[in-house]
């Protein structure tokens, strides 16, 4: 420690200086993808990490050409924070989404993972039972899915809780359709697409199909089951078709 008139002075340690680079000098290295199509990554740690002060730093680079008879030039800059030993840090939001029932929908956090946080969903003030992921993901989202959601992040230094996201899901009135019917080799398999997830009780009733012959629509191909596949296919299996028809 240092004293004048009377004021402590707190003794800084300066940074050990660079060698001197001139105009003229050429880069050290030629991006790894080519034509600068990957970037040269460095960690800003050590002596360089812990000069930094609160507010606003300047971080600058000086770029030259790899050969002397290079004649283009790209720079491009990206910098990422991460935080130790503190509470997590969100790096993202979850926003606002509105859906139509039926349909997928995903929710999601960015939190800093170091240390790792354990993180849990909330919807409307209860936890959302195992939802401990950054992002929370509907495969077919219902009216009851709907409600505000957040994240809490938590770890041993900390709690960190997200922004609110309203998930707000629209009554789908149109009906699902078929978009396409394949039928597979085995002349015994019939894959059908439809526009939406359909409902098991429908997509899985014999009685919902109809199979006929084009050229004899008299001749009616006999369906034996009905299975769901994704909730957006249905496999049917029916008697063996004709081949060639």
């Amino acid at each position: 420690m240092f004293y004048l008139n009377g004021r402590e002075i707190q003794r800084v340690r300066m940074l050990t200086a660079p060698a001197l680079i001139r105009y003229a000098d050429v880069a050290t290295a030629t991006p790894p993808g080519g034509d600068a199509t990957t970037a040269d990554v460095f960690t800003l740690s050590g002596d360089g990490l812990t000069n930094l002060v609160q507010g606003d730093n300047l971080l600058a680079a000086e770029v030259h050409q790899n050969t002397v008879a290079s004649d283009d030039l790209v720079f491009g800059t990206a910098v990422t924070v991460r935080f130790t030993n503190s509470p997590p840090i969100f790096i993202s939001h979850p926003t606002n989404l509105t859906v139509i029932d039926g349909r997928p929908a995903t929710l999601a956090a960015g939190v800093d993972l170091n240390p790792a946080p354990f993180r849990r969903w909330f919807k409307d003030g209860t936890a959302v039972p195992g939802a401990t992921n950054s992002s929370l993901t509907f495969g077919n989202v219902q009216p009851t899915n709907a409600g505000t959601f957040w994240l809490v992040a938590s770890n041993e230094f900390g709690v960190r809780t997200s922004s609110n996201a309203v998930l707000t899901v629209l009554a789908d009135t149109n009906a699902p359709f078929a978009i396409s019917a394949v039928a597979n080799r085995n002349l015994t398999n019939i894959v059908v697409s439809f526009s939406e997830a359909v409902a098991a009780s429908s997509a899985t009733g014999l009685a919902n199909y109809f199979i006929f012959q084009n050229s004899a629509p008299t001749n009616i191909l006999a369906i034996q089951r009905a299975t769901i596949q994704s909730g957006l296919n249905v496999t049917l299996t029916t008697t063996p078709r004709i081949p060639g028809l």
